[in-house]
């Protein structure tokens, strides 16, 4: 499942709901979701990832593709804040000792908002070749084009200084 349409955005590992209408037990949740973040981690290996939370997906995920991360996975979602700062928590103790993980805090943090809240895993192969700080520079090479359409001709900035 897709986020408005953006293959790199995506909602296909989100817990099923039950007829009860919750998700499971917070252990079973937990499990699951560690067991997504192995997966993904390591089929994309070696890889950059991390783990948060947040209540605006598509927003999040603007911030690291702009940083280079080219997936993005949502986890868990719920209304309560407190179950996904934990499941936040529990996972970043569990990777963040993991070769690739950049979460430097401990985690349960935000979110700061109205639900629902999301757990995500952002991730960025590396196997191409391809070093993060390159990757984001290419992303944004099309809004630096763009903004460059917009200014008077014959007008410079910082960016115009630091071409390739």
């Amino acid at each position: 499942v897709e986020l408005l349409g953006d293959p790199r955005i995506s909602a296909a590992r989100l817990p099923t709901r039950k007829a009860s209408g919750g998700v499971g037990l917070a252990g079973a949740l937990l499990h699951h979701a560690k067991a997504i973040v192995e997966e993904l981690v390591s089929a994309h290996s070696p890889a950059v990832f991390k783990i948060g939370i947040t209540c605006s997906p598509l927003v999040r995920w603007r911030h690291y593709e702009r940083d280079g991360y080219c997936q993005f996975h949502m986890l868990h979602a719920t209304p309560e804040p407190g179950a996904v700062q934990m499941l936040e928590a529990a996972l970043i103790d569990a990777f963040q000792g993991r070769q690739g993980c950049r979460n430097i805090a401990r985690g349960g943090e935000g979110p700061v908002g109205r639900p629902p809240y999301f757990a995500y895993l952002a991730l960025a192969p590396c196997g191409a070749g391809i070093g993060l700080l390159v990757a984001a520079k290419h992303a944004q090479q099309p809004q630096v084009q763009q903004q460059r359409r917009k200014r008077p001709r014959g007008a410079r900035d910082e960016a115009d200084l630091f071409e390739d």
